[in-house]
């Protein structure tokens, strides 16, 4: 049971270091193609991961920097499939006025997991919105 809860663990910080280094198709082995994705809490979009990644690459394309923090894990396992939270403090750098200006967004990742021919795949994941600070970005 430990192996599948680090498995776990390694796709959510896996999640993290992707978009960070805004390396997009790292997350091919992070969730499957048909996994429920829900950001609409912070502004964003709702779908399957294969219709939701690429508003994700737009989306994170606007920031210089990127820091996903992600902690405070807890995972349940039920045989092929597991439960998960995860705390997530992310921030994010853009310009304004030729100044690096930074907002940050944090909240929980509820995510499930199944395996999936051999592999531990995410096939849901919800951000829980619990707080901004700092600069948005104009709209």
């Amino acid at each position: 049971m430990n192996g599948v809860r680090r498995a776990v663990e390694r796709l959510l910080f896996e999640y993290a270091s992707a978009v960070d280094t805004k390396t997009w198709d790292r997350l091919d082995a992070v969730f499957t193609p048909d996994a429920a994705l829900d950001f609409r809490p912070v502004g964003g979009r709702s779908g399957t991961y294969v219709t939701v990644k690429p508003w994700l690459e737009r989306r994170m394309a606007m920031y210089e920097a990127l820091h996903h923090q992600i902690g405070n894990v807890r995972v349940d396992v039920d045989g092929e499939t597991a439960t998960s939270e995860s705390y997530v403090r992310a921030v994010h750098g853009h310009r304004v006025d030729g100044s690096l200006v930074f907002f940050e967004i944090g909240g929980v990742y509820e995510d499930r997991a199944a395996l999936v021919s051999g592999e531990w795949r995410l096939v849901q994941r919800t951000l829980h919105h619990r707080f901004t600070t700092g600069t948005l970005p104009a709209r």
